[in-house]
């Protein structure tokens, strides 16, 4: 496992890949296709910790590849990507907006 400090982009491998976002900045993660067809790139935030579900979410807008990070209700991060497969969300009140290809 490799672990990254104050990166704001990180583009993945041709295996499967998980990113972590910081939260707190703004960061890019880019995927890439897998070398076997399989789509295994993710990026995660459970990891965020949420005392508060209408204060502490994520706003995952896949009509334009970004994400929003709230906490405290105060945006903390916002996030872009692309070639990601899956997402993994918080425990808070998080929104996923798609579009007709998601």
């Amino acid at each position: 496992i490799d672990t990254l400090v104050n990166i704001e982009k990180i583009i993945g491998s041709n295996y499967s890949d998980t990113f972590y976002s910081d939260l707190s900045g703004n960061n890019t993660f880019v995927g890439r296709t897998q070398a076997d067809g399989t789509a295994a790139d993710i990026v995660e935030y459970s990891h965020m910790i949420v005392t508060d579900a209408t204060k502490d979410y994520v706003y995952l807008d896949l009509s334009t590849s970004s994400a929003t990070i709230r906490q405290n209700s105060q945006i903390t991060a916002s996030d872009t990507f692309s070639e990601i497969e899956k997402f993994v969300l918080t425990d808070g009140n998080d929104t996923i907006k798609g579009n007709s290809e998601a």
